[in-house]
């Protein structure tokens, strides 16, 4: 069995439960909460950004939009296998 590992933040984090459990106290706790949200959108947000500036330059020529047409089809069509991590058999 293979397992793909996949650029970008995890969908989940365990940090803050892992702290808790180990006894940092919740003072601390609640500002890294806010930090972290903090930094989770800030990366979302520079994700957003970035994914439109590449769909701008892709849509740009008839060339560029008939492979992103193709691209959004492929996505499409893998959509039931969104798991992080994917098997090969």
């Amino acid at each position: 069995m293979m397992k793909w590992l996949f650029l970008g933040m995890c969908a989940d984090s365990y940090g803050l439960n892992v702290a808790r459990l180990a006894g940092v106290p919740d003072s601390v706790l609640a500002v890294a909460k806010v930090k972290a949200g903090q930094i989770r959108d800030s990366v979302e947000h520079s994700r957003t950004t970035l994914v439109r500036k590449i769909l701008n330059v892709l849509t740009e020529s008839p060339l560029n939009r008939a492979l992103l047409v193709e691209l959004q089809r492929l996505f499409a069509s893998n959509q039931g296998n969104n798991d992080t991590e994917s098997e090969i058999e």
